[in-house]
């Protein structure tokens, strides 16, 4: 009893300052990933200095692990040799085609990345953007014969599938109400919900609907798939061959909003219905399905109607338009999204469970991120350490055995006792 460890004192606990969870008191909130500390605050660019791309990213993004951000940048760095060998080849629209598709792949793998429990597999990601892509197909396509018909066909290129006219809508006045209507709310909204019946289909196996985030990169993967549809869609002309008559400036501004900001908003579009669809379906509160999915539709249709009216002015003010909207939706977003990791951070364990960090190879209590670097936890890198480390595990003393006196054992009774005595000995 004497010689026993003294207990380990548990550590000391804080209400994070960010999302006023009660978490261990490390330099990240274990539940949101945010600096708890001033010095875990500092600027961006401090944070830039760090090993991990998710340090220089705000709060609404999550730290990847350095062997994932390296994996971005490598894939990064093949689809621009695509792209570039297809441009020393000669072929435009093929090098367009290649660069398309580099957005929505890096978005989709970043949210698998992210899910707190489990990753989608890449085979069901992939099923997931062919059917995205083929509603886009089918969606860019109606969307360009109402565009052509009711308002102008004279572009060298299908801006009625993804916008930029550029010089080709001047002296064309505002565009016609009708086709407001049907471009710019009926086509869009239809497309989205296209986009969502894959991912909504994956619901009937539980391993694709026990989290958020199942239902946020799912959306993703889908959005994703629309949006490199409307893209080969509008330069399908210069795929053919066609000159596509657009000078440098105009021609920089389309392949900046076609490459980078309409893939961005159409995933995350997408993402933020399908967070919806599945938050409501775990929790059966209202509010989980009303504000994705209102915020979903909203973000769609008003960034639709907005390309349109903006399209006359030009292109450097359609592209203003697209990012001025993807910044409006990192709001809904950012609440989403927490909100998701807060729900599916229940499915790793309660309060005093220990995993290790794949990114720092700390141990760190159970949450969404490492308490100890910020990085996202994903699911099938844990390794829950069963017990407790010794750190972590308040020493129990061994359990003290009373002394126990000798029990006397009574004399057998020699007339009774049919054990005969050995030879030599007498029976007392």
């Amino acid at each position: 009893m004497d010689d026993a460890p003294p207990a380990i004192a548990p550590h000391p606990r804080i209400a994070c300052p960010h999302c006023g969870d009660d978490v261990e008191r490390r330099s990240y909130c274990g539940n949101c990933g945010r600096p708890t500390t001033a010095r875990g605050g500092e600027g961006i660019a401090s944070r830039l200095r760090g090993t991990r791309l998710g340090h220089a990213l705000p709060p609404l993004f999550p730290a990847v692990g350095t062997h994932r951000a390296s994996l971005y940048r490598r894939l990064a760095a093949l689809g621009a040799a695509l792209t570039l060998i297809a441009l020393l080849a000669n072929a435009t629209g093929l090098a367009i085609a290649i660069a398309a598709c580099v957005v929505p792949l890096l978005v989709t793998l970043y949210w698998t990345d992210t899910d707190v429990y489990e990753r989608e597999p890449m085979r069901m990601l992939a099923a997931v953007s062919g059917a995205g892509f083929a509603v886009g197909i089918v969606a860019a396509i109606v969307s360009t014969l109402i565009y052509d018909n009711l308002w102008f066909d004279a572009a060298s290129l299908h801006p009625g599938a993804a916008g930029f006219p550029g010089r080709f809508a001047d002296g064309q006045g505002a565009p016609p109400g009708l086709l407001v209507i049907l471009v710019g709310l009926v086509v869009p909204v239809a497309a989205l919900a296209g986009a969502l019946a894959a991912p909504i289909g994956l619901r009937r196996w539980p391993e694709y609907r026990n989290e958020v985030m199942d239902g946020v990169a799912l959306g993703a993967a889908a959005g994703g798939g629309v949006a490199v549809a409307s893209a080969l869609v509008y330069v399908w002309p210069v795929i053919r061959g066609a000159d596509p008559k657009v000078d440098t400036a105009d021609w920089t501004a389309t392949l900046i909003g076609l490459l980078l900001i309409r893939p961005l908003i159409l995933s995350s579009t997408t993402a933020l219905v399908a967070a919806g669809i599945w938050h409501f379906a775990l929790t059966q509160r209202s509010r989980d399905l009303a504000i994705p999915v209102g915020a979903g539709l909203a973000g769609t249709t008003i960034f639709a109607i907005g390309d349109l009216i903006s399209q006359g002015a030009g292109t450097l003010p359609e592209l203003i338009w697209g990012l001025a909207a993807l910044a409006l939706g990192t709001l809904p977003m950012r609440h989403v999204l927490g909100r998701a990791r807060i729900q599916d951070q229940k499915a790793l364990g309660g309060p005093g469970q220990r995993v290790v960090c794949p990114t720092c190879h700390r141990i760190t209590p159970v949450g969404a991120f490492c308490a100890r670097c910020g990085a996202a936890l994903p699911g099938q890198n844990l390794a829950p350490s069963s017990p407790e480390p010794a750190e972590f595990q308040p020493a129990t003393p061994p359990l003290a055995v009373p002394d126990l006196e000798p029990v006397a054992t009574p004399d057998p009774d020699p007339t009774t006792d049919p054990t005969p005595a050995a030879e030599g000995t007498e029976r007392p």
